[in-house]
């Protein structure tokens, strides 16, 4: 956006800027002027159409998906079938557990060789990339492919998962290549346009944070789309991905443009099958419309009420329960005797996990009685005489959409023994937990509402069974609050619950008791552990994510920005024209991913890690950067401006402008040459007081892209950096967490998640000890190695004492640069 320099206070600020220029003639003579920028705004023909292009990209991916796994269901059913009528009943298990060997063999292959990162549903790693973290590899090519494909092998073979966290995962896929595709071009149109103007890239940051913009949006209204088009709710799929974004991180763009997404994704998905002859109800996951509202009474509350406490206690020891699978199963890859035998031990394992469901499957249907044909169902009849069908085998081998709509319906369908359904649900718990940690892309959201389906069915069931005076709702209610519990406790998020249940059983008269099942299961869960499934996985993963709530440790005016900035080497101090061996010495002596370009003591921008390697790298074509140099690389260049520097190719152009010798570099030999370093620079950086507490910037970070920040005393004088990283650093110690647990998944796991910036320890203020939040850096850049939570506490705590210990005019008089008098300070107090 073009600054408005007309009006007084502009002026005046303009006027300033230009007696700073005119103080560093190395600067000046180079740098252009901040009004000459052009107004880099996206075509609203560019932003609808991003919209109406993942709209139909969504539908018509989970059309796809939806026909093939109704495919392979079909040919697994017709299997099996022939098998039983053709061969002994217990010989015709083998070729089931066969068949869905196979076809999980092949998804795990296509994960471990294609795309490591497309194993599970994504959901934790798309949090970190809406957060501001850069995850390699997440939403590539390879990754769209091997998520389409994988997931509809493994849904297919039966396997006890689900499909929305890959489809979610596959609309945020859409929605980026949506945003490449049609904002791209803009961007490096705009680029070409400043270059030729004047020589340097001053706008350049400007198009870098607007694409970053338009990207979040476009990842986080593809993923709406993608829950959204599965139980065709479009306000669901919208409040969903709003719980997850966080409102914090929500931008009032975003709200407009998802919820039309989401609608036109729905209304798209059923034009496609409607084509095709069908109805939209028998690829959803609940049949819409049940007849009249299912009524319930005040005798019901007290039940449901127990409902919720029951499955949210048992959701939380459920998350617990699959969050130690990933990990043991983590380990076992990793540490374990599996690790000489890996790729291959991967493979191996999801295709003998699927085999076991298979005949698991099998052995549990060969225990329950037959009961009578229904009309409505197409009945699998296994085991059964002529005229009546296994329900169990229908449950089971049908897959968890169809069981689902079966316990929410009213009619009597299937009139299971509470045996049945216990021996159901225990199989199938044991077996989902045992799915945790596959190499192979998986859901948790419909495993949960299976679960809690069949578990208020139980109770409903039981409860219609006592001889009372009184009568209790039908089971179906039951099953409903018992899906709303398990999904309230396991995911943590309340009103998206409500409104897809509400929306996919078109009964209004059940929010009420749906937000109290909701609400108490999610309060007892949070009172037997403290963060969901997503969350859980974030931190077992190592995805750096900033929560938008500051722990009560930090949650303090007393730890200022100067105590969580990130201390700096002097060769990581750069001049506006630096030599090419001082950058080379900066780039090796230090890991940040962003360093600060100073004068006289003041920061005039921060140029990343990325540029400062492009521009000695175009100096030298033909030298070859140290293996250590590039391994820094790799872990240093990431956040936004590193990911948008790839995507808009500015290397290219920088690259070109070094070579040209008449924008960047300057004519000298060998590493003596100079490089002017402020023309690739961001011009206007982020810039905090040193004495700013942690709650007053913490929303920065949380609310936007902004990775790193220039920390200036009150005179201006350049303090340190404090990054993004830093601050996670700073709430993981707070929280008990050790940076090793929550270190980047490149060097951790399987996938090469990397933090926004490389972070840092405290930073002292005056003759004060610096407050120390340890991290996952290295041992020079620690201030003190041996500091942990209970330094922290101490150092609040003298902090504390010694406010209270000064009056208020000597902090002002302090505040103000005037020195106090000895007799105006109390004997013994230390500075404050």
């Amino acid at each position: 956006m073009v600054p408005r320099w007309s009006s007084g206070s502009g002026q005046a600020r303009r006027r300033e800027v230009d007696n700073r220029r005119e103080e560093s003639p190395k600067v000046a003579d180079s740098t252009r002027t901040i009004g000459n920028l052009h107004e880099h705004r996206f075509p609203v023909g560019v932003l609808y159409g991003v919209t109406l292009l993942t709209c139909v990209g969504v539908a018509v991916t989970n059309f796809f998906i939806v026909w093939s796994t109704w495919y392979l269901f079909k040919l697994r059913l017709q299997m099996l079938e022939d098998v039983i009528a053709s061969s002994h009943l217990a010989v015709s298990a083998l070729p089931l557990a066969a068949y869905s060997a196979a076809l999980a063999a092949v998804a795990a292959a296509l994960v471990v060789w294609v795309s490591p990162m497309s194993a599970g549903g994504g959901l934790p790693e798309m949090k970190g990339y809406l957060n501001g973290t850069k995850i390699p590899g997440l939403f590539d090519k390879r990754a769209f492919l091997v998520r389409l494909f994988g997931t509809i092998c493994v849904v297919g073979s039966g396997m006890p998962v689900g499909r929305e966290g890959p489809t979610i995962s596959l609309g945020c896929n859409i929605g980026l290549g949506a945003v490449k595709l049609l904002a791209r071009p803009f961007a490096r149109r705009w680029i070409n346009m400043d270059v030729s103007d004047s020589g340097s890239l001053p706008a350049l940051l400007v198009d870098e944070e607007r694409l970053v913009y338009a990207k979040r949006i476009g990842c986080a209204m593809g993923g709406a789309a993608g829950i959204a088009v599965i139980f065709d709710a479009p306000i669901g799929g919208f409040l969903y991905m709003l719980e997850e974004v966080t409102v914090s991180a929500w931008v009032p763009e975003l709200t407009l443009r998802a919820f039309i997404c989401t609608a036109a994704t729905c209304l798209f998905n059923r034009l496609l099958l409607n084509l095709c002859g069908q109805s939209v109800d028998s690829f959803l996951i609940f049949v819409h419309g049940y007849g009249d509202p299912q009524e319930w009474g005040w005798q019901d509350v007290p039940c449901i009420v127990f409902t919720a406490v029951a499955l949210g206690y048992f959701s939380a020891v459920y998350t617990r329960a699959l969050a130690s699978m990933w990990s043991f199963r983590r380990r076992s890859a990793t540490e374990g005797w599996l690790r000489s035998y890996q790729p291959w031990a991967k493979v191996v394992e999801a295709s003998l996990c699927a085999g076991l469901c298979a005949l698991a499957f099998f052995a549990v249907s060969l225990l329950v009685t037959c009961m009578d044909k229904h009309s409505e169902l197409n009945e699998l009849h296994f085991n059964c005489p002529e005229g009546q069908f296994n329900a169990v085998a229908y449950l089971l081998f049908n897959g968890p959409e169809e069981a689902i709509k079966l316990f929410y319906s009213p009619a009597r369908l299937l009139s299971l023994r509470a045996s049945d359904m216990i021996a159901v649900l225990l199989v199938y718990v044991c077996l989902n937990v045992g799915m945790m940690g596959l190499a192979v892309p998986m859901g948790s959201f419909i495993p949960n509402m299976f679960i809690g389906a069949v578990s208020g069915r139980l109770i409903g069931h039981l409860l219609n069974h006592l001889e009372l005076p009184f009568g209790f709702a039908k089971p179906s209610v039951y099953a409903l609050m018992g899906s709303a519990a398990m999904l309230g406790g396991s995911l943590r998020q309340t009103l998206s619950i409500v409104v897809f249940l509400t929306e996919c059983i078109n009964d209004m008269s059940l929010i009420p008791v749906l937000m109290v099942s909701v609400f108490v299961s999610n309060k007892v869960a949070k009172m037997v552990g403290e963060r969901g499934l997503d969350e859980e996985l974030i931190v077992r993963k190592g995805v750096r994510y900033l929560d938008a709530e500051l722990p009560k440790e930090l949650d303090t005016v007393q730890i200022t920005a100067a105590d969580l900035c990130l201390p700096l080497p002097a060769s990581a101090l750069l001049a506006p024209v630096s030599t090419v061996a001082a950058v080379r010495l900066a780039l090796k002596e230090c890991d940040s991913g962003t360093f600060p370009v100073l004068s006289a003591g003041r920061c005039l921008g921060l140029v990343t890690r990325k540029r400062l390697q492009t521009v000695v790298n175009a100096q030298f074509p033909a030298e070859k950067v140290a293996s250590e140099e590039l391994q820094m690389e790799r872990r240093c260049t990431n956040g936004a401006g590193a990911d948008e520097d790839d995507d808009l190719q500015v290397s290219e152009f920088i690259a070109d402008l070094c070579r040209s010798g008449s924008t960047v570099a300057t004519t000298s030999e060998d590493c003596g040459a100079k490089l002017a370093l402020h023309r690739i620079m961001d011009k206007a950086p982020m810039t905090l007081l040193e004495t700013m507490p942690v709650p007053r910037f913490h929303s920065l970070f949380t609310r936007t892209d902004i990775n790193a920040v220039c920390v200036v005393s009150i005179h201006g004088d350049f303090v340190g950096l404090l990054t993004r990283s830093s601050l996670i650093d700073a709430v993981l110690r707070c929280e008990g967490h050790s940076s090793g647990d929550h270190a980047p998944a490149a060097t951790t796991a399987p996938g090469g998640i990397t933090d926004v910036e490389a972070g840092g320890t405290g930073h002292g203020l005056g003759s004060e000890p610096a407050v120390c939040i340890p991290s996952s850096r290295p041992a020079e850049w620690t201030a003190h190695e041996d500091c942990n939570i209970t330094q922290l506490k101490a150092r609040i705590a003298e902090l504390e004492a010694a406010l209270a210990a000064a009056s208020v005019p000597q902090i002002a008089k302090r505040d103000e640069g005037v020195a106090d008098s000895p007799s105006s300070s109390p004997a013994g107090a230390g500075p404050t």
